[in-house]
């Protein structure tokens, strides 16, 4: 939705809450700088680094291609 039309990510939820109302409310703890936005950062760090290991080792020769294996 936000591709479609150039609004940010923030814009697009301020502007379907009612002023005052329930969505409000419920954003403006997520705002916060809060334990929920350290661990989406986390999980996403930790899932970055668990990608560029798994890509490093499918790109090391196996043991058979060494030739070590009889």
């Amino acid at each position: 939705m936000a591709a479609s039309t150039g609004e940010t990510m923030d814009e697009i939820p301020r502007r379907v809450a009612s002023p005052g109302g329930t969505t409000e409310a419920g954003l403006a703890v997520l705002d916060q700088d809060s334990a929920l936005d350290r661990l989406v950062a986390s999980t996403i760090e930790a899932a970055s680094r668990r990608d560029r290991e798994l890509g490093q080792a499918a790109k090391a020769p196996s043991l058979a291609e060494e030739g070590t294996l009889h």
